[in-house]
């Protein structure tokens, strides 16, 4: 009987019940979302850890390429049931429209991979002339199966032509940038060739062990066998996967928890409502003997309604959501990710959504008992309900919410750390979690009174502005600390989803910057020394193309430091940091004649006229790290030859590292023989198109033209692009919930202010223009969020490249002002469905409701 009578109190209003219960729907949705990925995701990872790895065990000897026959003869016989090898390293790809890089995989197709070969098609029948590639990778070239890519020889500078025999999906390889620019197979004895590394050298083997083997004494057998590489067995592996994702996947948690608290606020002004519109009820339950008790239990029972088809719909919408997101989620990591339904997350997201939803119920319901029967029914219309808690619960409850976002914070920055016991690092994520929370509520409180200043000055503006704007800004001033509140509210949402976009757009403008400064233009070629005359006589017959510079730049490898082999140094520092997971660096011919450089000098001094056939260089100063300084000397491996070169001095680069040393071009000559050579143009943007296409018609097989944006800059943009769709997607349960939360406040206020609206239309107002000052105090309101929140969203982003990333931040508004017309729109739509029926009544009707 009392759950009929509960549940026919919230059919009363409609409007405000569905308002309130999609706050909670979206609420419990993303918390259930994000959950279920946070348990799929390391259990997808265990499951596949074997399809991950590709064996058993795998040798990784990046830092130090390795002879195939000298590595399988030291690998004990009699423990492997399988073996196979492959080589890994860096190249261009050339297909007919496009040229990007990409990594190249030498593998022998009869037995790569011992462990998810479903995942290469074709590949036990691959052909010398063949290649399985990325289908991200394919997708930049936009070229499918059966078209021909061509990929340089370093070794003769001719580009080799290959056949795409399938697309390759869901795999992520350990080395380098495979995850950003994707990946080429290829038979083994090709990359050898094309890499230009001495016939039989591999970096990579994987091996399947006999069922009775110990895998921790092979793989201490083997790293004692090659000390400067890594062994790693399934296990590992796993743990190297679940390390990525260990600050991500708990952050998007905490991250939908922010729309669960919003849902909570929604819940809480709306039991607020239902409270003081009924006091005389409580008034007489109170008169009759009723214990408060009872009573409390009453309401409670509403809010038992809202919590079932809250959470009910949040899960179900969850459902859908996880679906997509755990395939979406494969995609942007590369991981074979399989959905799965976890009763747990279940459970934990029906307890969370009841309790979540009670609690934001009992505050106020609780708060409504205080006041005395006789003051209700001696003045009903007057009473006022202080719905604020006692100190002491306010701060008990306030304990209660740090303590479970610590478990959150504990996750995601104290599980990797192995110092410390578990109760330390509970309390230091406690402490971090309460400093956080308590500069949030300061923020969120000076905001809410900025905007509440605000908004009292604009309303105090309402006896200047013509008469139908009266209304509208009278009542903006009157309730300026609600609508301070809902302000603050719909600027984390509109933070939440314009960030992710500004940041992803200047993270990628600030590399395309970066490379095209480096690169000394944004077009270039690439060709065979041999065809040099050619090439420059088709750059001197082109009319768009006024000048070019032109250079060496070829891959070597950082073979020692002061006489000592670098490789050890690297081992000692590729745990903190994976720049130094190979010795591998690029080696750039520089014009020591030039005064205009494309770098800058942070430490010792430049390349001058006079090392101009020295053995000088200057070094990325990243490789500072491991102790090298102006005067020591370094040997670099360039083919078959050992360049001793002397540290003169350090350059700067950005987040994208292009090249690793310069030394002057005449020393490059002499002592490296490059097979090819480079030309950076600089050339009209809005002709890029038409340059290459003309280029690459006109010049030389060995020979190719590309664009930086369509290099490197498309490799980064795919990955970041994807990466920030899947963080907008989680803002905008956010962004929904701050609208949600705005629509359910106007109907809560047409409940509150029924006598006035009744008023208000008796004297002749209309519902239209009644309407339209309802729709301009919020798009007020949504405005100055809209603003706020995008200045947020701006400066919050300049920060982060700026200390993170060390870029400078270019201002582009376009998102900025799609979040405020996101916000102004949406909110005029929501508020316009919530006014829309109180407004269609009739003045009697009202007056008489009341």
């Amino acid at each position: 009987m009392l759950l009929k009578s509960a549940l026919r109190s919230l059919v009363r209003n409609r409007l405000r019940t569905l308002f309130t219960m999609f706050s909670i729907v979206i609420g419990v949705a993303s918390f259930f979302s994000m959950s279920l990925l946070v348990e799929l995701v390391p259990r997808s990872i265990h499951e596949s850890s074997k399809i991950l790895l590709g064996g058993d065990v795998a040798i990784q000897s990046y830092l130090n390429p390795v002879n195939r026959d000298t590595l399988i003869s030291s690998v004990p016989k009699e423990e492997q049931k399988a073996l196979t090898t492959s080589l890994l390293g860096q190249s261009m790809v050339k297909s007919d429209k496009k040229t990007t890089s990409l990594i190249i995989k030498g593998i022998e197709p009869k037995q790569y991979p011992l462990y998810g070969d479903n995942q290469f098609p074709n590949v036990r029948n691959l052909q010398e002339n063949e290649v399985l590639l990325s289908k991200s990778t394919a997708d930049r070239l936009q070229v499918k199966v059966g078209d021909n890519v061509e990929i340089p020889n370093r070794s003769t500078g001719a580009m080799s032509s290959y056949k795409i025999r399938g697309l390759v999906e869901g795999v992520q390889e350990s080395y380098g940038d495979a995850s950003i620019f994707g990946t080429a197979y290829l038979h083994l004895n090709q990359a050898q060739q094309l890499l230009n590394v001495p016939a039989n050298t591999i970096n990579e083997a994987l091996i399947v062990l006999h069922n009775k083997v110990n895998v921790s004494t092979f793989k201490s057998k083997v790293q004692e066998q090659f000390p400067q590489s890594s062994v790693i067995d399934i296990r590992d592996k796993e743990l190297e996967k679940q390390k990525d994702l260990h600050m991500l996947l708990p952050f998007l948690q905490l991250f939908s928890i922010l729309a669960l608290g919003i849902a909570a606020i929604t819940t809480s002004n709306t039991m607020k409502v239902i409270i003081a519109t009924r006091t005389h009820d409580i008034a007489v339950m109170k008169s009759v003997g009723m214990k408060t008790r009872s009573i409390v239990r009453y309401f409670l029972l509403e809010a038992f309604w809202l919590a079932i088809l809250g959470t009910t719909g949040g899960i179900g919408i969850g459902l859908l959501v996880s679906v997509w997101l755990t395939s979406y989620l494969s995609s942007v990591l590369s991981l074979p990710l399989t959905w799965g339904m976890s009763w747990s997350v279940v459970g934990t997201t029906i307890v969370v959504g009841f309790v979540v939803t009670f609690l934001a119920s009992w505050i106020p319901v609780k708060s409504g008992m205080r006041v005395s029967p006789l003051q209700m029914l001696r003045d009903t219309e007057n009473t006022n309900v202080n719905y604020s808690l006692p100190f002491r619960k306010k701060l008990q409850l306030f304990i209660l919410v740090c303590s479970i976002l610590s478990i959150y914070v504990y996750k995601v920055a104290f599980t990797t750390s192995a110092n410390g016991s578990f109760i330390f690092k509970w309390i230091l994520a406690f402490l971090l979690t309460t400093g956080v929370m308590l500069l949030l509520f300061s923020f969120i409180r000076s905001i809410g009174f900025i905007y509440a200043l605000l908004f009292r000055t604009i309303g105090a503006m309402k006896n200047r502005m013509p008469q139908g704007l009266f209304l509208a800004l009278h009542n903006i001033a009157a309730t300026n600390k609600r609508n301070g509140l809902l302000a603050v509210t719909l600027t984390i949402g509109v933070v939440s989803v314009v960030s992710s976009h500004v940041f992803a757009d200047n993270l990628i403008e600030s590399v395309q910057g970066q490379l095209e400064k480096e690169a000394m233009g944004n077009l270039l070629i690439t060709s065979s020394v041999n065809d040099e005359e050619k090439v420059e006589k088709q750059l001197k017959s082109m009319k768009e193309i006024k000048a070019w510079k032109k250079g060496y730049q070829l891959d070597g490898r950082l073979q020692n430091i002061n006489g000592e082999e670098a490789a050890a140094k690297f081992a000692q520092k590729i745990k903190e940091d994976k720049f130094f997971s190979s010795t591998k660096i690029s080696v750039e011919g520089i014009d020591t004649s030039l005064t205009s450089k494309a770098y800058t000098i942070s430490e010792g001094r430049d390349l001058t006229s006079a090392d101009a056939d020295e053995k000088k260089a200057i070094l990325l100063d990243s490789y500072k790290k491991i102790g090298l300084k102006t005067g020591d000397t370094v040997d670099i491996q360039i083919g078959n030859e050992l360049v001793s070169c002397e540290i003169v001095g350090f350059f700067k680069s950005g987040i994208v590292k292009t090249v690793g040393i310069r030394i002057p071009t005449k020393t490059l000559a002499t002592y490296g023989k490059p097979n090819r050579i480079t030309y950076s143009i600089d050339s009209d943007p809005k002709q890029t198109n038409v340059i290459l296409t003309d280029l690459n018609n006109k010049l030389p097989n060995s020979a190719m033209a590309y664009s930086i944006s369509a290099t490197a800059i498309d490799s980064l943009q795919y990955i970041i692009r994807m990466q920030s769709a899947f963080f907008s997607i989680v803002a905008l349960f956010a962004f929904l919930t701050a609208v949600l939360t705005i629509g359910n406040q106007v109907v809560i206020r047409l409940l509150q202010q029924t006598r006035d609206v009744a008023i208000i239309k008796t004297v002749g107002m209309s519902s239209g223009n009644l309407m339209k000052s309802i729709l301009l105090e919020n798009t007020v309101i949504s405005l100055s969020a809209g603003f706020v929140g995008a200045g947020i969203a701006l400066a919050f982003s300049g920060v982060v490249l700026r200390f993170l990333f060390q870029m400078p931040m270019k201002i582009d508004i376009t998102w900025s002002i799609l979040g405020i017309l996101l916000s102004v729109i949406t909110t005029a739509i929501v508020v316009w469905i919530a006014a829309k029926q109180s407004l269609s009544a009739k003045p009697i009707h009202l007056l008489q409701s009341k």
